[in-house]
């Protein structure tokens, strides 16, 4: 979230943001623990005690959620492959949300290729303003 001054929707910034806000919940949360967790470790060179600073989670939903963990501890660039591999296997929908979405020329190709398999592809980007 771009929390800072000048994104503030107060009339007087040229360029406001209007962030995208959501919750999770369920197993999914869980991985976003265990994310934090590991960047925090990354950063502070601290490990959080998963039972004081983390409840426990209980699965209680039938959706289906992953996180893609990316960030400046790693040179893969897993979530180009794995948004590659949902263009490649999806059925139905593709959903993709992502405040940085700038794909390159193959991601656009394998995009099109699943919007023309007849896969429902949305795209979930900030609006500007």
């Amino acid at each position: 979230m771009n929390i800072r001054q000048g994104h503030f929707i107060n009339g007087k910034s040229k360029h406001r943001v209007q962030d995208f806000h959501f919750s999770f919940e369920d197993p999914v949360v869980a991985h976003f623990q265990e994310v934090f967790n590991d960047d925090w470790f990354f950063s502070h060179g601290e490990k959080l005690c998963r039972k004081k600073w983390f409840p426990s989670i209980e699965h209680q939903a039938e959706a289906f959620a992953r996180g893609i963990s990316h960030g400046p501890d790693e040179n893969l660039n897993k979530l180009l492959w794995v948004i590659l591999s949902a263009c490649h296997v999806a059925r139905k929908s593709l959903i993709i949300m992502s405040p940085y979405f700038l794909p390159d020329a193959t991601l656009i190709s394998a995009l099109c290729l699943a919007s023309m398999r007849g896969v429902q592809v949305d795209i979930l980007l900030p609006e500007k303003k």
